[in-house]
């Protein structure tokens, strides 16, 4: 389980996830303090949204995707379970 913030600061968060790439070549250009953004985002609309699981789908351009599979209730939404489509 891992925990994250909202905008104010406060250890609200919590998820489970499952991280992973695809593309031919997956290398990207994207620097890691913009990626961890972007799971940050991810993070934080699923929270505002009250959603309990859900994915994000990352990219910079070129070949590389990233699939960030996040869950709250692990035991009964595993987060390999979460679809990304």
């Amino acid at each position: 389980m891992t925990t994250g913030t909202d905008s104010n600061g406060h250890m609200i968060e919590g998820y489970a996830y499952l991280a992973t790439t695809s593309g031919h070549d997956c290398k990207t250009t994207a620097e890691t303090k913009t990626i961890l953004a972007a799971v940050k985002d991810c993070a934080d609309w699923q929270h505002k949204h009250g959603a309990i699981m859900g994915c994000c789908v990352l990219s910079h351009g070129g070949t590389w995707e990233g699939h960030l599979r996040l869950t709250s209730q692990p035991n009964k939404y595993p987060a390999h379970a979460v679809n990304c489509d």
